[in-house]
């Protein structure tokens, strides 16, 4: 992982501060959570941006407001600023750049939901002896996951490439990851 900012407010207005990525084909995610609810703009020139306005426990999948998997030059990339259309709410906002252990791939149009957001997918998985997976029809071989580890966040999690309808997870003992697929 290169860089990352965070930024949090009070409003509709989120704004994931900008960074300046380190290599070329860096890959910008933004991670936007509000206490409100709302109908939320695609921040511009973003191909990962994950939306959470259901408060603490979350949905079941996290809606993405881009639209596809830009990659970016070493350069500084400017804020990435969404619009929640509803009531002024706390939030929270982050963006990151990183190098993508593999290449994402663009969604094609079968991957894409009617509209301009992306639905990924997430869920909880306990480890067993550091080992575990994740599965649900919304993986595509496509799909970019994270995890989490829940149990004690100074514990590495990580995600192999995905298959159609899975992902594995190595962690730290029986531990239980919070995997988030788009």
């Amino acid at each position: 992982m290169d860089v990352a900012s965070n930024n949090n407010g009070d409003g509709t207005t989120l704004v994931a501060k900008g960074v300046t990525t380190r290599g070329e084909g860096d890959y910008l995610m933004a991670f936007y959570a509000s206490l409100g609810s709302g109908t939320w703009t695609s921040p511009s020139n973003m191909g990962i941006a994950v939306r959470n306005d259901y408060g603490d426990s979350g949905p079941s999948n996290f809606p993405n407001l881009g639209t596809q998997a830009w990659s970016y030059s070493a350069a500084p990339t400017g804020d990435k600023v969404t619009t929640e259309w509803g009531n002024s709410a706390q939030w929270v906002a982050d963006l990151v750049a990183f190098k993508p252990l593999y290449r994402i791939p663009p969604q094609t149009v079968g991957d894409i939901n009617p509209g301009a957001i992306y639905r990924g997918c997430r869920g909880k998985v306990a480890l067993s002896n550091g080992i575990g997976a994740f599965g649900n029809s919304c993986i595509k071989t496509t799909s970019f996951c994270l995890c989490r580890d829940t149990t004690k966040t100074d514990n590495l999690c990580t995600t192999s490439n995905p298959t159609a309808g899975g992902v594995r997870l190595k962690g730290t003992g029986s531990d239980v990851e919070l995997v988030n697929c788009m």
